[in-house]
Order: structure tokens, then C-alpha cells, then sequence
């Protein structure tokens, strides 16, 4: 089965109650969830923090089927792709909704795909680790992050036999060319 990047639906909408709600929709576009499930962001612009809580729609019955929790560091952000990251051919969750401190890197909440579980789940080894994108290698990312005057790359594997990430490979700090 083929994976691909989801297009971003990206809409502001607002609520009847005249609250204004941040909303962020997009939904699978291959894979065995293709058609079956949609995922929004929400978050009331007046409650207070950065919390909010991603819905995932069954888009048959139109029925939340699951809420994960998660924070929007700024609304300038709140971007949602599905990528199969761990190479299971399922495609993932990640919810682009912070930045580094330095500001260089755009930092994201990662929810895996269970299909034995029938539900997503959120990867602590993932979520905010740095700019995530899938590696050349099957079931692997490389994760980019700031260090002193340059960058590091890290690479990560899945391992199905342990449902565990393990590091294949790190860059170290490369310094940025003058």
C-alpha cells in the first residue's frame, strides 16, 4: 500500500456560541485509513493555556472515536500531516505545534498508528524531539535539531518485534558553513 504526505485542510472557524475556536482538519490520503477517519484540532481562542485536543472522526458514522490531548504553542502553527513513519503502511499522526527555543525548529506531537488497538498513540520518543521527517530507510525518520552554531541529525528506527525506537545513527553538532 502506498503512503503519502496527507494535503492540509486549514481552516479558522467559529463556534455559534461566538467563541472563537482554532481549527485544523485533515484527514489520510492512502493507506488502509484512507476515507475511514478524519482528525481536527480544537481549541477555545479564550481558554486559558495552550491546551487542546485533537478529535479523531470515524467518517462513516461521523462519530468522535478518540481525543488526544495536546498543546498549540501559537496559532501560527497547528499543522497536521499523516506520514507511516515506523513503516507499518499505516499512516501517522504528527501535529506541528511548537518551535524550538531557539526558534529554528518547528517541533511537532507524534501519534502513532495502533492497529491492534484500533487507535493512536502518542510516541514519547517522538513528540517534541525536533523537525521530523521520514528517512530514506523504511521505518525510520531522521529528527533535526539546533545545537551551539549548527545542527544534529539523528536517525531512528522502529523495531516491530519491540514497538521500540532505537538510534541508528547521530550526526553530533555540525557547524553551519560561514
Amino acid at each position: 500500500m502506498k503512503t503519502s504526505i496527507c494535503a492540509l485542510l486549514l481552516s479558522i472557524a467559529f463556534s455559534t456560541a461566538n467563541a472563537e475556536t482554532i481549527s485544523y482538519t485533515s484527514q489520510p490520503d492512502a493507506g488502509p485509513l484512507k476515507g475511514k477517519v478524519q482528525v481536527e484540532y480544537r481549541k477555545d481562542v479564550g481558554a486559558a493555556g495552550p491546551a487542546g485536543k485533537i478529535l479523531v472522526t470515524d467518517v462513516a458514522t461521523k462519530r468522535v472515536v478518540q481525543a488526544l490531548d495536546t498543546s498549540l504553542a501559537s496559532p501560527d502553527l497547528g499543522q497536521l500531516e499523516f506520514e507511516d513513519l515506523n513503516g507499518d503502511q499505516y499512516q501517522d499522526l504528527m501535529f506541528i505545534n511548537n518551535r524550538s527555543s531557539d526558534g529554528d525548529t518547528l517541533l511537532s506531537d507524534v501519534f502513532l498508528w495502533s492497529p491492534s488497538d484500533m487507535k493512536f498513540l502518542k510516541s514519547p520518543e517522538l513528540s517534541q524531539a525536533g523537525g521530523i521527517a521520514r528517512s530514506a530507510r523504511k521505518g525510520c525518520v531522521t529528527i533535526s535539531t539546533s545545537c551551539d552554531s549548527g545542527y544534529r541529525d539523528r536517525e531512528m528506527c522502529f523495531r516491530k518485534g519491540t514497538g521500540k525506537w532505537n538510534l541508528t545513527e547521530d550526526s553530533g553538532c555540525t557547524p553551519l558553513l560561514p
